[in-house]
């Protein structure tokens, strides 16, 4: 598996982490899933040093290192794609309980996480059903920040209710 090599000009911030300027092939060659649907693709500006403790809703730029459960992603867009080992992917820390699936948290191991959901939800798993293959593999490559050197996102650039929903005329 070819290993990705972003070609960032590193900087050191005033808070003594490494950041770089998040450049449009990047943008183009990651694949953003549903659960940051509703964050401006502007929010994403630089590319951030790994924090040893994830938030929940902390956006992270990771590479796809081993397929496991979820085989495919759920785009921002709404459709799925299919995803391939050294897929570069915008993932979210979460925590998340699925009785059939995995529990897993907001955290991660070094530069390593784990897929939690096809919607783009990462983390470790904590335990899993007995009849659930292994999650897919992750391996970090940084926090995207939005340009503040904030990491999260989510949580900073939107409110995740968004627009209100449209209502059909009923006849």
């Amino acid at each position: 598996m070819e290993q990705l090599q972003p070609s960032f000009a590193y900087q050191t911030s005033h808070e003594g982490f490494m950041k770089s300027d998040f450049t449009a092939a990047t943008k183009k060659g990651m694949r953003t899933p549903y659960v940051l649907r509703r964050v401006p693709e502007a929010s994403f500006s630089s590319l951030l040093s790994l924090a040893d403790r994830p938030r929940p809703g902390d956006v992270a730029l990771a590479q796809l290192e081993k397929i496991g459960r979820n085989a495919s992603l759920e785009l921002s867009s709404g459709r799925r794609c299919s995803l391939h080992e050294g897929d570069v992917l915008a993932v979210v820390f979460g925590n998340r309980y699925a009785t059939m699936q995995f529990e897993g948290y907001a955290r991660l191991d070094e530069d390593r996480c784990d897929l939690l959901s096809m919607g783009g939800i990462c983390g470790l798993v904590e335990s899993k059903h007995a009849k659930a293959a292994e999650p897919s593999k992750l391996r970090l490559i940084g926090f995207i920040g939005d340009g503040t050197d904030a990491f999260s996102a989510c949580a900073s650039s939107v409110s995740l209710r968004g627009p209100p929903p449209i209502n059909p005329k009923l006849l």
